[in-house]
């Protein structure tokens, strides 16, 4: 059997094999495409146990020769395609996807073992060309070829191995699939792509298609922006697309649009120019950073236009059915004033309003809105029994917490409970995910997101400096112990280093108001392993602490926090000792200055079972998705941009 060898840099393919799960599945669909295929049919084979064991596409695409093979083969931008100017199919004239023979590879992003069995029709022969490449030796490949009677085409059978790839077997793989492709599928209905069977027909999910306005322009042409909305939830998703709406990467559309399911296209051929720099495309690269901010003033433009929409089209509606309690526009300001909080609500209740099929019993449920927020705000119970039809005992109960506090504070004090949930889904989402975690850094992403949130160590911990030196921190701590602030020489470490520290938090003990507890917490990204360099560090940060005579340990306990993912076996042996408290690694001889390691995981469990109470009694656990958009909307600058949802990133 002949074999081969791709001349490519190690570091190259690498990346090629990093592509997401759902990333590299359409990169072959696209080669199938590309070859002019009509029907693409994608298969997800099973083990008994439903783990993925193979994932099959086949196409009916004019497929590749033996003479061809060499060419494919040795060397990756040795496409046919790169050589088309116009970027079209050599018959069909249908629109390039790929041109530096790059997709072949991105199989390897699910599977360890590829293997191409290709049909061409030359002169009145069909000749079959089997291709094989490994995981494990990606340079390297194997081929042969036979004459055949088999139908002209392409199957690609992916074995999985080690990368048993879970997602294909979810339920939203389909439709994120569809998610990449609607945009072609639209422009060709004449193709026709499976999964498992069903078609990957976007038309009947779309609500709502449309194009943007937006003005921008430079060497690489103008940007066209295209937006589908969806009649079903989907994870939203803003496509970085070429020219002609190829789909090259995506990043969070990070804009707000509630109750509005859909996916965004940036077109644009600088996408195409800057393909290799799109994984960093939403981290301030200068390159996309034009395109992909006009495409987001585009969205937010439309939304708020289409929400403006939204609701006078249930009004109008309403009013046609002689169920709004405000018959007739208003007359005045006041009255529009009025009417705006009133549409503004009872748009929000939308759904249950119009799952009424009395008009009676709708206008009712309207009227009571209406009330509720016009004249007496202890009325609202009225909108829960009309319109959420809440039971009677739950009706007595929200009655008489009405009784001792307001509304306002009810529905504060449940927002904070529930931002807290979504908080640590959304931590546990970018630390602990296998796709997500290699992606997060330190201080570009976690710090911000751990500072801002002081609760996570403790309920009455407040931030008081926040990466600064061990000077600054005496400064704070002076501050807090009501003292002169002012630091005449720099506080160093016992080697004489001036050190950092990421966050130093401070408290009051609520059995005595004269001492005080300071946490300093140091953190690593995921993928750093707590080793002995690490311990001695923030050993060291301690030991500056206790000896410096400026810091107060006689009413001021000083505990030090180290955290990551994992930790070798010296810093856990250290942590984990019989006669200590479990993470307790240094405590000074007077027990007032102590060093603790734990893992993420403690950390967050720990914080977790303090809010477990709460979530039981709410029944409400964040999902994936809520918990990333939660940090999407309250830290957009530190969600890695390999992060849009979880199921994307899987």
């Amino acid at each position: 059997m002949p074999t081969g060898e791709l001349t490519i840099e190690p570091d190259h393919l690498d990346r090629l094999v990093k592509q997401n799960v759902i990333a590299g599945l359409a990169e072959l669909v696209w080669n199938g495409l590309d070859a002019e295929a009509t029907k693409v049919e994608i298969s997800i084979r099973l083990t008994d146990m439903g783990a993925v064991d193979q994932v099959v596409v086949t196409d009916n695409g004019h497929g590749f020769s033996p003479d061809e093979v060499e060419v494919l083969m040795s060397s990756l931008g040795g496409s046919w395609k790169h050589t088309k100017a116009d970027r079209r199919t050599k018959h069909s004239q249908r629109i390039l996807h790929g041109s530096k023979g790059e997709g072949r590879f991105q199989a390897f992003s699910f599977g360890d073992i590829a293997r191409w069995e290709s049909v061409v029709q030359e002169n009145g022969d069909r000749r079959l060309t089997n291709l094989s490449i490994r995981r494990s030796d990606l340079k390297s490949f194997e081929w042969s070829w036979e004459s055949t009677e088999r139908e002209v085409g392409t199957t690609v059978t992916v074995t999985a191995g080690s990368k048993e790839p879970r997602s294909l077997a979810q339920d939203h793989a389909l439709r994120k699939l569809l998610e990449r492709l609607a945009l072609y599928l639209t422009q060709y209905p004449d193709v026709e792509v499976t999964f498992n069977g069903q078609a990957l027909d976007p038309e009947p999910l779309i609500d709502r298609r449309e194009t943007l306005p937006v003005e921008y322009s430079d060497e690489h042409g103008a940007l066209a922006v295209s937006v589908i909305e969806w009649h079903d939830q989907v994870d939203r998703a803003l496509y970085l697309c070429d020219s002609n709406g190829i789909t090259l990467d995506y990043v969070p559309p990070r804009i707000h649009a509630s109750g509005f399911h859909f996916t965004a296209y940036a077109k644009w051929d600088g996408f195409r120019t800057h393909e290799n720099d799109l994984p960093l495309a939403d981290s301030g690269l200068p390159e996309t950073a034009g395109p992909i901010e006009a495409t987001r003033n585009a969205l937010r433009k439309y939304f708020r236009q289409r929400s403006m929409e939204r609701t006078q089209g249930l009004v109008d509606t309403w009013r046609e059915e002689n169920v709004h309690p405000y018959p007739e526009p208003p007359a005045d300001e006041a009255e529009r004033a009025e009417q705006a909080l009133f549409n503004y609500v009872a748009v929000t209740a939308a759904t249950a309003v119009n799952s009424i099929d009395d008009q009676q019993a709708k206008a009712l449920s309207l009227q009571t809105m209406r009330l509720a927020l016009a004249q007496d705000p202890g009325a609202v119970e009225d909108v829960f029994r009309e319109v959420l039809a809440l039971p009677e005992d739950k009706l007595n109960e929200l009655r008489g917490l009405l009784t001792r506090t307001s509304l306002a504070a009810l529905v504060g004090a449940m927002k904070k409970v529930t931002d807290r949930l979504r908080y640590i889904r959304g931590l546990q989402e970018l630390l602990f995910d296998p796709d997500t975690a290699p992606h997060v850094l330190e201080r570009a992403h976690i710090h911000e997101i751990v500072g801002a949130e002081p609760w996570l160590f403790g309920e009455e911990y407040a931030l008081h400096v926040s990466d600064k030196g061990l000077t600054r921190l005496l400064e704070a701590h002076l501050q807090e112990l009501g003292r002169d602030a002012v630091v005449a020489e720099p506080v160093r470490d016992p080697e004489g280093r001036i050190r950092r520290v990421d966050f130093m938090f401070a408290r009051s003990l609520e059995h005595n108001r004269n001492r005080r507890e300071h946490l300093v917490v140091e953190i690593k990204r995921p993928t750093v392993e707590l080793g002995e360099d690490e311990l001695r560090q923030i050993e060291r940060f301690a030991r500056s602490v206790s000896r410096h005579s400026r810091f107060d340990t006689d009413t001021t306990e000083w505990d030090f926090l180290l955290v990551s993912n994992e930790m070798d076996e010296y810093v856990h042996d250290r942590s984990n000792q019989p006669d200590r408290p479990k993470g307790l690694a240094f405590e000074s001889p007077d027990r007032k200055t102590r060093v603790w390691v734990k893992t993420w995981s403690t950390v967050i469990g720990e914080a977790e079972h303090r809010m477990k109470f709460v979530r039981d009694q709410l029944q409400y656990d964040p999902g994936s998705e809520d918990a990333i958009e939660y940090l999407q909307e309250n830290y957009p600058e530190c969600v890695p941009s390999a992060v849009s949802t979880p199921q994307d990133a899987a």
